[in-house]
């Protein structure tokens, strides 16, 4: 799946990192902070998953905008993760247009 979301995304014109997993991610924003406008998260990754990451994340940068995929339910997720970064919640499987219109609304 990663390797489908980094094509579609760069489909969109966007600049893509991809990681392999949450802890890889987190190495790779670490290097270059100022280099992502946009983190895109499963909440079911290897080692470090989503929500850890995602925590790991606005430590680093409360502001940071983050997009997290899933197959599982939304639930409460959402309400448990705001009041802090910019984040949205796709929920697999999507359509092509459900993942340029979640991007975009993150990224203006």
């Amino acid at each position: 799946m990663q390797l489908v979301i980094t094509a579609i995304l760069r489909s969109f014109g966007l600049t893509v990192t991809s990681a392999s997993d949450g802890q890889a991610g987190l190495e790779a924003w670490r290097a270059a902070p100022n280099g992502f406008d946009l983190i895109v998260l499963d909440l079911l990754m290897p080692g470090l998953n989503g929500a850890a990451t995602l925590a790991e994340l606005r430590k680093l940068r409360p502001s940071v905008r983050v997009l997290v995929i899933s197959g599982l339910n939304e639930g409460d997720f959402l309400t448990r993760h705001a009041g802090g970064s910019p984040l949205a919640y796709l929920h697999k499987p999507f359509k092509l247009g459900d993942l340029e219109r979640a991007a975009r609304r993150l990224l203006d």
